[in-house]
């Protein structure tokens, strides 16, 4: 009886141990996971603020562009 009752809790022991490593492994997926999203959503943001700094630029451009083709040289 007291063999049995050691062995089972050798066993619930070695089962917690298990699910533990298992809990481990599956948030470090899961933080490498974040990491990956958190960089795209990075690069996405770069991305768009690129493009709207080279829209702002060409729209720039532009304008300097109609005012020097009508004789004025002011730069905006």
């Amino acid at each position: 009886m007291v063999v049995a009752k050691l062995r089972l809790k050798e066993k619930k022991r070695r089962r917690g141990k298990i699910k533990s490593k298992t809990w481990n492994v599956e948030k470090l997926k899961t933080e490498v996971k974040q990491e990956e999203y958190r960089k795209e959503a990075e690069e996405e943001i770069k991305e768009v603020w690129m493009n709207y700094f080279k829209k702002i630029l060409n729209e720039k451009q532009a304008a300097e562009e109609i005012i020097i083709g009508k004789g004025n040289v002011v730069v905006v």
